[in-house]
C-alpha cells in the first residue's frame, strides 16, 4: 500500500487525520498525500484548528476529512 491509499484508509476509518497522525504513521509529506489524492478526485477538505499545547502555547494545525 502506498501513502496516498494509507493516507485515505485512515481518513476513512477515523473520520478526519492531522498532520502529526499522519507522522505517527510514517507519511512525513502529508500535505503532499492531500494534494495527491485530491488530484485523484478525492474531495479532501484541510480545517485549521487551534489548540494550546502542553507549554501554553496556541498552535495550529490542519485537519484532513473527506468532503
Amino acid at each position: 500500500m502506498n501513502q496516498c491509499e494509507q493516507m485515505l484508509k485512515m481518513i476513512q476509518a477515523r473520520g478526519s487525520v492531522t498532520g502529526m497522525d499522519c507522522i505517527e504513521e510514517g507519511i512525513m509529506n502529508y500535505k503532499g498525500r492531500a494534494s495527491d489524492l485530491r488530484k485523484m478526485g478525492y474531495p479532501i477538505k484541510t480545517k485549521m484548528e487551534t489548540r494550546t499545547n502542553a507549554k501554553g502555547q496556541k498552535k495550529t494545525y490542519a485537519r484532513y476529512s473527506l468532503g
